[in-house]
């Protein structure tokens, strides 16, 4: 910046002027101070100290000068102009963009204004995006410490940034989850579910928020959702020593009839002879009132026409 001359100044803004022309700041700070307590009022003596400030590295001091200009004149677009330079070099966007709207307000003319705040807008954004796999790692870290209050405030945090991020959507349901926050982690899960339809994973955490809220329907087909996309991953110790299930949830038969189906669905997809339910033990150890019902309830699932079953022998085909 240009620094501004008026030969109605006070000596020592002149002395100050010819010191900064030497580069000699510190001493041009110095006269203008002075210079100030002759004429308070004078709005160019503070630009060019504030000038001067930022030039040696004084940034608070800068913008401190320069709003004390604007309580004399709240107008002076070019004092709002260099107060949002100077947030902007402090990293402080947020108090830069609005210095810059001010400017633009005053003057919509004012030069370099509009394309100074297109690039703080750009800043702005590539700073967030580079904020991105911190908060992933700290989110991480504090859902393995299960700390579950952290891993919330990391991936809200990140969701601001991008809210269409799955894993961070995936994470914070499980967090909320542990914090039986239910109704903000089924929020979560879903819009994980969104995101990536052909995953298990939303299901199968969505299924844990249903059974813990008490609903045991809607967890029942979570888990039944999860298993039709992704059972080949599961298995039946899976769902049996996640400790994230109630008891009771485990109790009931339609959570046992998953487990069945996984065991089916892993048999009849890798051989095609299986002596199944031979006596109800060894291979399937999962009694049912009616076990023939779950095994035509996976094969409609798989829309399998060609096995036949003999149910003296517990033979499927």
């Amino acid at each position: 910046e240009e620094l501004k001359k008026n030969e109605e100044f006070p000596a020592e803004y002149k002395q100050g002027i010819l010191y900064a022309k030497n580069e000699q700041y510190e001493k041009a700070i110095a006269e203008w101070l002075k210079a100030l307590e002759k004429d308070k009022e004078n709005t160019e003596i503070y630009y060019n100290l504030g000038i001067a400030y930022t030039i040696v590295g004084k940034l608070d001091d800068a913008i401190a000068v320069w709003q004390k200009a604007l309580t004399i004149n709240p107008l002076l677009a070019n004092l709002h102009y260099v107060i949002g330079l100077t947030y902007k070099e402090k990293g402080n966007f947020e108090l830069a963009e609005a210095s810059f709207k001010k400017t633009m307000e005053i003057d919509p003319n004012y030069p370099d204004a509009k394309n100074v705040l297109e690039k703080l807008y750009l800043s702005q954004e590539e700073a967030k995006k580079q904020q991105i796999p911190s908060l992933q790692e700290e989110g991480s870290n504090a859902l393995k410490n299960q700390n579950w209050n952290a891993a919330v405030q990391a991936y809200k945090k990140l969701l601001e940034i991008a809210p269409e991020n799955y894993e961070a959507n995936t994470n914070i349901g499980t967090a909320y989850t542990m914090l039986n926050e239910f109704d903000l982690s089924i929020k979560h899960l879903t819009k994980a579910q969104q995101l990536k339809p052909a995953e298990y994973q939303p299901y199968y955490l969505m299924g844990i928020a249903y059974a813990k809220k008490g609903d045991k329907d809607r967890a029942i087909d979570s888990l039944r959702d999860a298993i039709y996309k992704g059972y080949k991953d599961l298995s039946v110790s899976d769902l049996e020593k996640d400790t994230n299930f109630p008891e009771d949830f485990k109790q009931d038969q339609r959570f046992k009839g998953l487990l069945g189906k996984l065991e089916i669905n892993k048999l009849i997809s890798s051989v095609k002879d299986v002596h199944l339910f031979d006596n109800h033990s060894q291979t399937f150890p999962y009694k049912y009132d009616n076990v023939w019902d779950a095994v035509n309830y996976t094969l409609k699932d798989q829309n399998e026409k060609t096995i036949q079953s003999d149910k003296e022998t517990g033979i499927i085909v």
